[in-house]
């Protein structure tokens, strides 16, 4: 059974967050708390797998809460659920020990991928905010654009669109069909490509290559 918890104070939001979770596993229980201070209790009380969290609420905001629960129950995982897209808010919550940072405008499909991934041990960031400050550093030693169209084979550059969508490795080995060994073993030639040390730069360098 996997427990998740949403504190979010717009009801409109938490039942669309809830539909999603509910397309996570067969197996689903789903709590929902509207204010930060209570979301926090409940969050000891039950201890869930999965916290998503507003950043803006009543009684508590989401940044005092977020490092309550990273001190409390440095066990859960927390998700950012936030109607913001300034970078500083989400720079604040990484810092803090979100392992994700969703727009609220996000499709179902991109909040879904990004809840999957972080529940798999990874950690979600929209491309579109991350910080660029020192990126011709960390991009020093990616190809220029027609010479990494050469390099990637046409299955890394499927495996390469299907880590922009946020999918995992056992989504894209069933995508793909083929073994997941194999996805990793091109998702780690598509970093060594690309001057990439995880999924999310990975999907920034190549969208400054122009491949994605």
């Amino acid at each position: 059974m996997l427990n998740i918890l949403v504190i979010d104070d717009h009801p409109l939001v938490a039942e669309g967050l809830v539909s999603i979770i509910a397309t996570l596993e067969d197996e689903v229980s789903t709590q929902t708390v509207s204010d930060g201070a209570r979301g926090v209790e409940v969050a000891l009380q039950c201890k869930p797998d999965l916290i998503l969290l507003d950043l803006n609420m009543p009684g508590m905001d989401g940044l005092e809460a977020l490092g309550l629960l990273g001190e409390k129950l440095p066990a859960c995982s927390v998700v950012v659920v936030s109607a913001s897209l300034d970078k500083s808010d989400m720079q604040a919550a990484m810092k803090r020990g979100a392992m994700g940072f969703v727009p609220k405008s996000a499709s179902p499909d991109i909040m879904l991928s990004a809840l999957k991934l972080v529940l798999s041990g990874g950690i979600y960031v929209p491309p579109e905010m991350l910080d660029f400050s020192g990126a011709e550093e960390k991009t020093a030693h990616a190809p220029a654009p027609a010479a990494a169209r050469t390099r990637l084979t046409p299955r890394q550059l499927e495996v390469l669109k299907l880590l922009s969508e946020g999918k995992v490795n056992k989504e894209i080995a069933r995508v793909l069909d083929c073994a997941e060994t194999t996805v990793k073993a091109h998702v780690t030639a598509v970093f060594k490509e690309l001057g990439a040390r995880n999924r999310t730069e990975a999907v920034v360098n190549a969208q400054k290559l122009d491949l994605l």
